[in-house]
């Protein structure tokens, strides 16, 4: 199996660079026409590998298909089938990012001969990212199940998002690889041709192409993250996902400045991939008997594709660039539901988060500065929370540094070893002689454990407020 995955990636990668230093050589403008031929190329290639898979899965060539005892995990009809669908989900789920491209191109003012450039560079990172979201997600419901019902939940504010005509706004100080790359090297200001480093005044500088890249990659990795949890509800087989995503990705980014001119289209087409989430989020959280099959999703996808496109074409249709299609009463709607379902994953996060500094309050480990951390995460939604951060910050603060102080005279830093071992034992006890589960055990033991070094960095580590601080700080609160 190690054998196809090396092939496949090793093929992309070809078909990047040729596509790079071939087909769309030099700066010349690319022509419509021509990004419709590439994209043409692509989806031929899409078909011929499903029809390898189909072979493959039937032969079982290389493992495919085979579990690790040797018995048949997936026939080639199905295989070919899911990756077919697969391929289709992503491609119209990743409609969304035209708009995201557009702003983004806009914004950096990237000349038009480079735009492809910097879509091809940008497949690179974004194969990462989606490799990597699938198979965290494949290892998270693998592990439990029941996080089936978070995934859901992703969905449908994703479904939610999809009805809002969201604008983009890429701040490039906000970005953290921006960040870091700054420290080390220097940005220009001005592009290099099709160049991603470049020289300015004797030092290596990075050019606007590059920043357009990075800022491109971090689009992607949220974009992905509403349509993973999707495509899982299709199919659990990893080749059949990354194949899917990696092949849609290809076939996307050389016609996205062709889809430019079809953005009005695209924004009542976000009404039917709303459905389609949605619909996504039933099927994950179905018992197997009840799932529909892989054509049925299939179809289901052509409909609503097909009802957004006919919703486009209705007499009287008009596409501003500020209000969804549905209207502004509706894109209202949607934007209250949205912030309401933030607030209720927020109170359930931080309240989930509360209880946890209370337990850890008798047991060594900073409970109170825990505490403190979710009423500043329920602060961002709710003003009762807000309020009592202010009041209570400075005595948390204080409450916390006095717990170090005292831990400093009193223990070494060897007490950390035995306090996390009594802890691990504490939680292996619970599920060998409660009955507790063991995925709930280890939820429950990681933030007691995280919390208990940190109190160890607080006491032992972190250099402590000197006697001279405190006494100026007093004096300036006297004077005050």
């Amino acid at each position: 199996m190690p054998t196809l995955w090396i092939t496949f990636i090793s093929l992309i990668l070809m078909l990047v660079l040729a596509d790079l230093y071939g087909w769309h050589r030099g700066h010349t403008r690319p022509t419509r026409r021509g990004e419709w031929i590439t994209a043409g190329l692509y989806v031929l290639l899409a078909f011929v590998l499903g029809g390898f898979i189909h072979a493959g899965y039937d032969h079982h060539w290389l493992g495919m298909g085979l579990d690790a005892d040797g018995t048949t995990r997936l026939e080639g009809r199905e295989a070919a089938t899911q990756f077919v669908t697969l391929t289709l989900w992503q491609v119209a789920l990743d409609l969304d990012g035209v708009f995201v491209v557009s702003a983004l191109f806009s914004h950096l003012a990237t000349p038009v001969a480079v735009r492809h450039r910097v879509l091809l560079w940008g497949i690179l990172p974004g194969m990462l990212v989606r490799g990597a979201w699938i198979a965290g997600g494949l290892w998270v419901l693998n592990y439990a199940e029941w996080t089936k019902y978070l995934f859901t939940g992703l969905l449908l504010l994703a479904a939610l998002r999809m009805l809002i005509v969201r604008q983009e706004n890429f701040d490039e100080t906000q970005n953290w690889i921006l960040r870091f790359l700054r420290r080390f090297v220097h940005i220009s200001g001005r592009f290099d041709g099709h160049s991603l480093v470049t020289r300015e005044g004797g030092r290596l500088a990075l050019t606007p192409l590059l920043v357009a890249v990075v800022l491109l990659a971090t689009a992607d990795a949220w974009i992905a993250l509403d349509s993973t949890p999707a495509l899982l509800a299709i199919s659990r087989e990893p080749f059949l996902l990354f194949a899917a995503s990696t092949m849609a990705l290809l076939c996307l980014r050389s016609v996205y400045i062709a889809l430019e001119d079809l953005r009005g289209w695209l924004r009542c087409v976000k009404i039917g991939l709303a459905c389609v989430l949605a619909y996504a989020a039933l099927v994950l959280t179905a018992p197997a008997k009840d799932a529909p099959s892989t054509l049925e999703s299939l179809i289901l996808l052509a409909a609503c594709v097909g009802a957004g496109s006919v919703f486009a074409l209705r007499p009287g249709a008009r596409f501003s660039a500020e209000v969804s299609p549905l209207g502004e009463e509706a894109e209202q709607a949607a934007r209250l539901a949205l912030r309401r379902a933030r607030q209720a994953i927020v109170l359930v996060f931080g309240l989930s988060l509360l209880v946890i500094g209370i337990i850890m309050i008798p047991a060594p480990g900073p409970g109170l500065v825990v505490i403190f951390v979710a009423l500043a995460v329920l602060g961002n939604e709710f003003a009762w929370a807000k309020e009592l951060v202010t009041k209570y910050r400075a005595r948390a603060i204080h409450a916390a540094e006095q717990s170090a102080a005292l831990a400093r005279k009193r223990f070494s830093p060897w007490v950390l070893l035995p306090v996390v071992a009594a802890t691990i034992g504490f939680f292996v006890c619970l599920h060998l002689f409660a009955r507790v589960p063991r995925t709930g055990a280890i939820l429950s033991a990681v933030p007691v454990i995280i919390g208990q070094l940190v109190w160890g960095y607080m006491a032992f580590y972190r250099k402590p407020p000197s006697d001279t601080d405190s006494s100026s700080a007093h004096s300036q609160k006297g004077h005050s």
